[in-house]
């Protein structure tokens, strides 16, 4: 197993260790890097602050944690500047509600378990994309210009896309068609108030994205039965940039994280079954002409049984993230079992789906994997159809199409009839 490298020794390291000793979290920080993931050592606290600019992640070792003078002199260095940063503290020991307490001086802190790589791998990728605003949408309903080009300058600095519609009733429209994030009303519409159609979105269980109100409302009372309609913050106008930005980021992240969660594969970060087929419905009423693909991993259990279930799961990741990397933002790709994948592909023919999904079969079966000193390549079959009919009639025929490339050899795209 590889060693740790020091920090200079890194082509911009993705994160910093700071431990001490051959320690679980040293072991744990040694399979990150022989799995590819960027990470220099850090011999002191002291040697954080010449590095700061470049580290996001910052791996502690509990050991080190406990440490007052320590612990104290990495607070003190990380606050040094405004950038966010993930800290996450290596645990091989109980810890205690006073030693969690005197870890929240670190500020985003995250608890992972000494003995798990992979823990420590998907919360690092888990924060990376939670925290990342950029193409986050925000549906903003504001009769008023003026408040309406405020708002947008500052969401749009923030790099959030916005859709501005100035009437309550167009809204289940918009949430279809540019499916938001959030949802940034004004309490006071025509012809229906923020909280009116508050009521109204949240008779849809699938409308879980949180909703602000806008007013410059200082009642409590109207504030709260505004809140108690289902909406989850109440902003006042008039919009100041600072604390306005910051009311959203943070709404965002935690919303994103949960959604993540909910919604999410833990180990791919596609979506999960449950969510897939959410989509699949969706995809079906549209009557518009889109496409189902599932896949498979050819031969997957052999590369458990011969290299072990990590190496198999470096296989499942790499597969996910050439399926993200390949497909439209608009399209959805999801883990829905072992090794089993699914993508649904919106406003294109089954044969322009073959074409890009064969593209990625090809990429798939390019990329070398080596576990025990040998070096090996997998595949994938697949099968696509036309999203016409209903939901288990769609997934049935592609499923079938599947069974047709994996019992005419395997490593082949199918479209079905």
């Amino acid at each position: 197993m590889s060693t740790v490298p020091s920090v200079a020794a890194v082509n911009r390291p993705a994160a910093a260790f700071l431990g001490a000793g051959d320690t679980k979290a040293r072991q744990v920080v040694e399979q990150l890097v022989s799995e590819g993931l960027p990470v220099g050592v850090l011999d002191s606290a002291d040697d954080i602050e010449p590095v700061l600019g470049a580290i996001r992640v910052l791996l502690v070792d509990q050991q080190i944690a406990r440490e007052a003078d320590g612990l104290k002199r990495i607070a003190s260095v990380l606050c040094a500047d405004d950038v966010q940063r993930l800290v996450i503290v290596l645990v091989h020991a109980k810890i205690t509600f006073a030693d969690r307490l005197v870890l929240s001086s670190l500020g985003d802190l995250s608890l992972c378990s000494a003995d798990s790589a992979s823990s420590v791998r998907s919360r690092i990728r888990e924060w990376g994309r939670d925290r990342s605003l950029d193409g986050h949408k925000v549906l903003l309903v504001e009769d008023s210009k003026t408040d309406a080009y405020l708002a947008t300058k500052y969401m749009t600095e923030m790099g959030l896309q916005v859709l501005h519609i100035d009437r309550a009733e167009q809204v289940l429209g918009a949430i279809d068609m540019f499916r938001p994030d959030l949802i940034l009303s004004d309490l006071h519409l025509p012809g229906c108030t923020g909280d009116q159609m508050v009521r109204v979105l949240r008779q849809d269980p699938e409308v879980t994205m949180p909703i602000l109100l806008l007013s410059s409302e200082s009642c409590p009372e109207k504030q709260l039965m505004a809140m108690s309609a289902g909406a989850d913050g109440f902003i006042r106008k008039p919009l100041k940039s600072l604390p306005f930005k910051r009311v959203l980021k943070t709404t965002l992240r935690r919303s994103s994280a949960l959604q993540n969660r909910m919604h999410r594969d833990a180990m791919t970060g596609l979506l999960n079954r449950q969510q897939f087929d959410v989509w699949l419905q969706r995809a079906v009423a549209r009557r518009a002409s889109c496409c189902l693909a599932v896949m498979d991993v050819d031969h997957f259990k052999s590369v458990n049984d011969r290299f072990g279930h990590s190496v198999g799961d470096e296989v499942l990741v790499r597969l996910a993230k050439l399926l993200e990397d390949g497909l439209r933002s608009t399209d959805h790709s999801a883990r829905t079992g072992g090794e089993e994948f699914g993508v649904i592909m919106y406003d294109c023919t089954p044969e322009a789906a073959v074409g890009v999904l064969d593209r990625i079969r090809q990429e798939f079966m390019a990329v070398a994997f080596s576990a025990a000193d040998e070096v090996f390549h997998s595949s994938v079959s697949i099968g696509v159809t036309l999203i016409q009919g209903m939901a288990s009639e769609v997934y049935q025929r592609a499923d079938s199409a599947l069974y047709k490339a994996k019992k005419e050899g395997r490593n082949r795209i199918k479209l079905a009839p």
